[in-house]
């Protein structure tokens, strides 16, 4: 299926100097598609479950059907707890995931091991994330947690479970408690 969406902000002119996304070509539209896969040729035919955003457990259902076109990942919003995260099924091809607007606790990091590509991980955490389960992700080159708590989550466990990191940010809600 196709489905097609058109939003309007209802400002309207006449005016065709005023108009929104006039260097995408159609003002006032602007026209958006599918992300493409990296080094996507003309022609080529990809999946649209390449980079998938799941905002809804309906959409999380869907998963497992494609789990092996799956690129990059991102789960967005409160809908999708722990419970969600330790379900996700096996992507031979997941090199990206995001966890995002969820208070993970860190106990169903454990799931990560599945992802055997896994180069790039952002997390959002809740206020008892810990990294105890953190698996052993020799590929995981960027990592990114957002909300960490204001007291030891396991910092010291970054070093000797992701070896091939070169990037990371990290983010706390009050200070950043960075022991080992």
């Amino acid at each position: 299926a196709t489905v097609i969406e058109l939003l309007s902000c209802g400002r309207f002119t006449s005016d065709e100097g005023l108009l929104y996304h006039e260097h995408e070509g159609r003002p006032p539209f602007q026209v958006l598609g599918p992300t493409l896969p990296i080094g996507w040729l003309e022609g080529q035919r990809f999946s649209i479950f390449h980079h998938t955003t799941c905002r809804r457990r309906e959409e999380l259902a869907l998963l497992p059907a494609h789990a092996q076109e799956i690129w990059s990942l991102a789960l967005e919003g409160s809908a999708f707890d722990d419970e969600d995260v330790a379900s996700l099924p096996v992507c031979d091809s997941l090199e990206v995931l995001h966890l995002d607007a969820m208070g993970l606790d860190g106990s169903v990091l454990a799931v990560l091991a599945r992802f055997t590509k896994l180069r790039v991980l952002r997390l959002r955490t809740g206020t008892r994330f810990d990294l105890g389960s953190l698996p052993f992700l020799p590929t995981l080159q960027e990592l990114a947690i957002e909300g960490l708590p204001a007291r030891p989550w396991g910092f010291d466990r970054l070093a000797e479970r992701s070896s091939a990191l070169v990037g990371l940010e990290l983010r706390a809600r009050d200070e950043l408690d960075a022991s080992g």
